[in-house]
């Protein structure tokens, strides 16, 4: 089957089993509406325990389930930019972007910056701590609820599909797995994200975001894999022309010393 999608494969599997949607949902403990949003490319990335109940519903064998968590992983990767970190070529770029642009690693370390995005981590209070920790920063200051404001709650499930697509990838990261395990238990809200599979990580978007003391913007955003060090990304802030966003993030850049 050429360029097959999670969808495809489920129908083409389905036909040969000779059985229905809704048998196969049934035997699979999912809804008839969820397995036909799945074959249907509606729904986010199935857990793997999702993937293994369908599997043994349409007798896949061993290679054939191994294919079908690879296709059902594939659209969870972000556009990738060709930039080996740590380097002088990605520093060169870096110091060249003139909005906020953060380098964040599997463990939601911010491990380099632009001008303007050190001047945003020190808004938000993590400049000068040693990790930089997004996730600490999210879940256990108050200062991030007033940043992301009504998008809280979507920055704290865009947070756990992240790092759930990075379990996905790196299943024999022991050290991955410990550090989500530990959040699991200082975070039981973080616990019941980590746990619906079912929300997509879009590779950009739009964030409601309070900065600068000034009032909500809306600010769009970009994550960028750095397709030499996949477990690492960028994190690009940007505001089209003439909006209240372009206003804020301008005045970043002259507090950063960058006015562009």
């Amino acid at each position: 089957m050429a360029n097959p999608t999670l969808g495809s494969l489920l129908q083409h599997w389905r036909g040969r089993s000779g059985r229905g949607r809704r048998e196969v949902a049934s035997s699979s403990g999912v809804s008839f509406d969820y397995y036909k949003r799945l074959e249907q490319g509606r729904v986010g990335i199935p857990s793997s325990a999702v993937l293994h109940a369908i599997g043994r519903a349409l007798a896949l064998s061993a290679d054939e389930q191994a294919h079908l968590t690879v296709i059902a992983n594939e659209r969870s990767h972000f556009p990738q930019w060709p930039v080996a970190p740590p380097s002088q070529r990605q520093s060169q770029i870096l110091r060249g972007m003139l909005d906020p642009v953060f380098v964040i690693d599997e463990r939601t370390r911010v491990r380099g910056s632009n001008r303007a995005g050190w001047t945003v981590l020190h808004e938000l209070g993590l400049f000068g701590r040693s990790e930089r920790s997004w996730i600490e920063w999210m879940v256990e200051h108050d200062s991030s609820r007033i940043v992301y404001g009504e998008d809280w709650e979507t920055g704290m499930r865009r947070m756990a599909a992240n790092l759930n697509r990075l379990m996905t990838w790196n299943p024999n990261d022991a050290d991955l797995a410990g550090f989500v395990a530990e959040w699991r238990r200082r975070s039981p809200l973080l616990a019941e994200y980590l746990d619906v599979f079912d929300f997509d990580v879009p590779g950009s978007g739009t964030l409601t975001i309070t900065l600068l003391g000034e009032e909500p913007v809306l600010l769009d955003y970009d994550y960028i894999t750095l397709s030499s060090s996949p477990t690492r990304f960028l994190n690009v802030w940007s505001a089209p022309g003439g909006s209240s966003g372009r206003e804020v993030l301008d005045r970043i850049r002259v507090r950063a010393g960058r006015p562009g």
